[in-house]
């Protein structure tokens, strides 16, 4: 009885792991060894287990986009300097098997420490946020167009307020968790606030007429 119920919960975090598109993994410090993977990361870059095994001794050199490495080296440092519990994020590019680059967000966590308290073991999730990463920077380009706009001319003003107002929408619609998310909302007040302005110097302009 108790084998069968170790079995179902097995299956259904493996299910859990499958429905929520976020890769699990565990990594030995000490070793410098993968020891666990879900498999997500294997099928979205395109590398089988073995290559994702063969990584974890130069992991960062050789998937990492080399302008990201320094933020994963300080991101390292932060983690080997971290407290009981405590969680760091990163966001980063990483190489897939074809050449293409794709954005990937993780949350890791010390999970083992040996008798001195230093750092043996860590536990990775991690998501690719490539379409959001994109958005982000597309819902940029919109408002960096808007800026660029006559404010004195309704019809100019159309174009970019629809675009952005489109992306915003579509970002809304999405999943989005953590710091990211906290990311883009920022950008989205920032949009907010220059939509503001216009409607004030439109206001403005059309009291004076």
């Amino acid at each position: 009885m108790e084998e069968k119920s170790k079995s179902g919960s097995r299956s259904f975090i493996k299910s859990v792991i499958e429905v929520s598109h976020i890769e699990f993994s565990s990594y030995d410090i000490k070793n410098h060894a993968l020891t666990y993977s879900s498999g997500l990361a294997s099928k979205i870059l395109g590398y089988t287990e073995e290559e994702m095994r063969d990584f974890s001794q130069d992991y960062n050199r050789r998937i990492i986009h080399p302008d990201d490495l320094q933020t994963v080296n300080e991101q390292l440092e932060t983690l080997m300097a971290s407290k009981p519990g405590q969680i760091v994020e990163m966001i980063v590019r990483y190489r897939r098997h074809d050449g293409r680059y794709i954005w990937g967000y993780t949350r890791k966590m010390v999970t083992d420490r040996d008798e001195n308290g230093t750092p043996t073991r860590m536990t990775i999730v991690a998501e690719d946020i490539t379409e959001l990463v994109s958005l982000q920077e597309e819902l940029e380009a919109r408002v960096a167009e808007l800026e660029k706009v006559s404010f004195r001319n309704h019809h100019e003003l159309k174009g970019p307020v629809a675009s952005i107002l489109g992306l915003t929408n579509m970002i809304r619609d999405k999943d989005m968790i953590a710091e990211y998310n906290r990311e883009i909302m920022q950008h989205l007040c920032r949009t907010v606030a220059k939509l503001d302005t216009v409607v004030s110097e439109i206001a403005g302009e059309e009291e004076d007429l």
